[in-house]
């Protein structure tokens, strides 16, 4: 990345368009590597008009040919087939040979997603002595490893074995070792099919292994996230076999080293990223380094007041807000360029020794008598329950995921429509059936609790738990005698037991002030409410108004009642700014509350942020009054509790294995 990066603004500085379009698509590949589909194909989109404009064929079929992979690791399978039929035509005009066989190959991975094996063997098959005859091994291993399971799907397990063997044995002589997890993946499929778990199982394991070296070499926690999040089937699938192990031969510990793999799966990014502040990992980094940081942010910040005043004119104009949207996107990659630069120079960063992910024994060290630790596994093969009391320890499989999902996704429509009639039968439905699918199972490991710390999984992130009902006293039709779970225990939401056990700090000492709070910002008497709302809708992905927050003063200031004058401190009105938040030693503060507009960016989860005062047109200040998660990350904060009282600060991008991220997890 940070190669290509380099190369791409030499091309452009010279107007090499040839080499900056070559580039842009090889920066699209490394994206697609890491499991970011869409920045893939943004870069992609860009080499394509570049190389059809140059008159580079080749490239523009190879072009085509990557867009159709994307499109067929999204699911779009007609759009993949589009992309490819346009590529296979133009290898074949130009003459290589090499372009061609991919092409067929993919074809025949398209063909086989739709169900159409046969059709996907003869392209297979077509394409793999063209990979032997120019010489090219790792798509050779690729397209044996492709034979192989198609072979599997249609019964002929020992033919299928035969090619896996051949794929795996080429993909180690080259030394690709994302190939071989993938064909060591496929053989412990296949073994678990034959019966043989034992050896399923020391597949997989090796799989595993060597996926872990490859995450470690990734660049950074997001894209380390996105890599992770593309291959966590893997896991689901180890858990889900240990679980088979433990009920062939229970007693010999398979159900707790599935809770281990579990809390591999998940939340790993985020558990570096609390070792590195923990650590304070920044500190000392180059100064340049940090005014390069520094300078990046402001040119950020002013591109981002100035979207603003260009959507509050009276007549935007499209072709200014057009450059300006270009310029964010430009400066976001340098930032993310100049992240990966400091990781890679900065030598606490490989000196850091990240933590592992806990077992059984370390979270029952951490638990009261109260409390029980609810991990929940929404996999491909069922949903699974793990639940860990101080006195012990059980796994449980809930049947089907898919069904939870549904019923998720209507009780949420449900509690959005609100008590009204129409909504009451679905809300009741969903709510008792949820209870009796995810909490029921695990009841008489829970008597005598009153806490439930839930570790949530897929679409459970935005399920409340709270409202599930407990009982089947469901014919009340008032809302308020309703037997919700929040009467009978109260809830807490973690993204894996092992973030919980590392946000204990021991022996840390108490910070000396208690209160400090920013509330009521001022969002401009000359700007219109629906000009701001489109200015985040231009910046930030979804249209906001913002409307004045008034008794967000009166709810800040009732809480600081709580504590005496020389404890508290308030930023309110015109106070509320930015600033004011990057200025203040926010560290000094056990409760720090903000009252404010929050926005949601779901496809650049760092835009995500906090709306405070915006400046005014006369302002010149270096900051735009939205503090995003990417700036959190550069705040220290000491305090027990964060408070954001703001609309859709729980939301944000779901990422398989990572949880929900958004602005919870900056904070």
């Amino acid at each position: 990345m940070e190669y290509f990066s380099q190369a791409l603004s030499l091309h452009r500085a010279v107007g090499n368009r040839a080499g900056e379009a070559t580039t842009l698509g090889n920066i699209g590949l490394v994206y697609n590597a890491l499991g970011e589909r869409q920045k893939a194909l943004e870069y992609y989109s860009q080499a394509l008009s570049l190389h059809r404009a140059v008159g580079n064929r080749t490239e523009e079929a190879t072009t085509l040919n990557n867009i159709g992979q994307v499109y067929a690791d999204l699911g779009e399978r007609q759009k993949a087939l589009e992309y490819y039929t346009q590529a296979l035509p133009i290898f074949r005009a130009v003459g290589d040979r090499a372009g061609e066989a991919t092409t067929l190959g993919n074809i025949g991975y398209v063909y086989f997603a739709l169900g159409e094996r046969q059709k996907a063997l003869e392209y297979y098959t077509q394409a793999l002595p063209i990979f032997r005859a120019v010489g090219d091994r790792a798509t050779e291993a690729t397209t044996l490893n492709n034979i192989g399971y198609v072979y599997f799907a249609l019964g002929e397990r020992q033919k299928a074995l035969e090619h896996y063997g051949q794929a795996l044995a080429l993909h180690r002589a080259i030394r690709n070792r994302d190939g071989e997890v993938t064909v060591l993946g496929g053989l412990a499929v296949l073994k678990r099919g034959l019966g043989d778990l034992a050896e399923a199982r020391a597949h997989l394991e090796d799989a595993l292994r060597l996926f872990e070296s490859l995450r470690a070499a990734a660049p950074g926690p997001e894209l380390r996230a996105s890599f992770f999040a593309s291959k966590r089937g893997y896991y689901e699938f180890y858990i889900d076999l240990l679980l088979q192990l433990h009920e062939r031969e229970p007693g010999r510990g398979h159900d707790l080293r599935a809770f281990e793999a579990s809390e591999r799966a998940r939340a790993r990014s985020l558990l570096e990223l609390l070792a590195e502040a923990r650590i304070e990992v920044t500190s000392g980094i180059a100064p340049e380094l940090k005014a390069r940081e520094r300078a990046i942010h402001a040119r950020i910040a002013g591109i981002q007041r100035e979207l603003l005043r260009a959507h509050a004119r009276a007549r935007p104009k499209a072709r200014e807000i057009a450059a300006l949207e270009e310029a964010l996107k430009r400066a976001d990659e340098e930032r993310q360029q100049l992240e990966l630069e400091i990781r890679r120079r900065h030598p606490r960063y490989a000196e850091l020794q990240y933590p592992e992910p806990v077992g059984v024994r370390e979270v029952q060290a951490r638990l009261d008598e109260q409390t029980a630790l609810l991990e929940y596994v929404l996999g491909r093969e069922g949903a699974i329950l793990f639940v860990v009391t101080r006195e012990g320890f059980q796994a449980i499989r809930l049947g089907a995921a898919e069904e939870i999902r549904e019923r998720v996704r209507r009780l949420r429509e449900a509690i959005a429509v609100g008590p009204l009639r129409t909504a009451w039968g679905n809300y009741v439905v969903n709510g008792r059936r949820l209870y009796q699918q995810l909490v029921e199972p695990a009841e008489r490991w829970l008597a005598g609790k009153r806490h439930l710390l839930v570790v949530p999984d897929g679409a459970l992130y935005y399920l409340p738990f709270e409202v599930l009902l407990t009982s089947g006293e469901l014919t009340v039709e008032d809302p308020r005698r309703l037997p919700y779970l929040v009467r009978s225990y109260a809830v807490s939401y973690v993204p894996s037991a092992s973030v919980w056990v590392g946000l204990w700090r021991s022996g840390e000492e108490r910070p000396e002030k208690t209160f400090l709070a920013y509330a009521d910002p001022v969002y401009g008497e000359a700007r219109s409410e629906s000009a701001v709302g489109r200015a985040l809708s231009s910046a930030f992905g979804e249209l906001r108004k913002l409307p004045p927050l008034r008794y967000s003063r009166r709810e800040v200031e009732g809480i600081a009642r709580l504590y005496s004058a020389e404890e508290v401190k308030l930023y309110v009105r015109e106070q509320a700014r930015e600033e004011n938040v990057k200025g203040e030693a926010l560290e000094g503060y056990r409760y720090v509350h903000f009252a404010t507009h929050g926005v949601l960016n779901e496809q650049a989860p760092s835009y995500s942020g906090l709306v405070l005062t915006l400046p005014s047109g006369s302002e010149e200040g270096r900051e735009d009054g939205l503090l995003q998660v990417y700036e959190v990350f550069n705040l220290k904060v000491r305090a027990e509790l964060v408070v954001l009282s703001a609309c859709e600060t729980g939301l944000g991008q779901q990422m398989r294995g990572e949880g929900v991220v958004g602005l919870t997890r900056g904070f």
